[in-house]
């Protein structure tokens, strides 16, 4: 495991997100310099603030499905936090630490965030409603979710 500061010094240098081309309709391709821009301004505000908390991140990769815990939190959205705590370290324990706990951001990140992301066009697919995990919704359920 890495320094805090000497990784998050690391990341925040080299967060720099390539322009994904969007492909339309009729074959063009469009490069999206906004959306890369805002990425990289979000980025780096959160590498800033990793480093001023002397936080270190850990990460760790699970395959699409297998990813219990990310599904769960934007997608069930009808669960406190509590309960959704406890459904996780019961049903998905290998993919959090013990001392696992759910944060609500404070209010000056949840205003900056909104105010950096209003910059962008909404997208369709961003206004879908998500399906909810089965992730501990009774016996019947697997704990996937789908």
């Amino acid at each position: 495991m890495s320094d805090s500061i000497v990784s998050t010094s690391w990341w925040l240098r080299k967060s720099n997100f390539d322009e994904e081309p969007d492909v339309l309709e009729d074959g063009t391709v469009k490069i999206d310099p906004l959306q890369a821009e805002v990425r990289a301004t979000v980025a780096r505000e959160h590498a800033l603030t990793m480093m001023e908390n002397e936080i270190c991140e850990f990460a760790q990769w699970f395959p699409g499905i297998h990813n219990e815990v990310a599904d769960a939190l934007s997608r069930d959205d009808d669960r406190d936090d509590e309960t959704l705590t406890n459904i996780l370290k019961s049903h998905c324990a290998e993919q959090v630490s013990e001392h696992f706990k759910i944060v609500q951001l404070p209010s000056e990140i949840v205003a900056w965030l909104t105010s950096v992301l209003q910059m962008l066009p909404v997208r369709e697919q961003l206004r879908e409603q998500h399906t909810r995990t089965k992730i501990g919704r009774g016996a019947d359920s697997p704990s996937t979710s789908i």
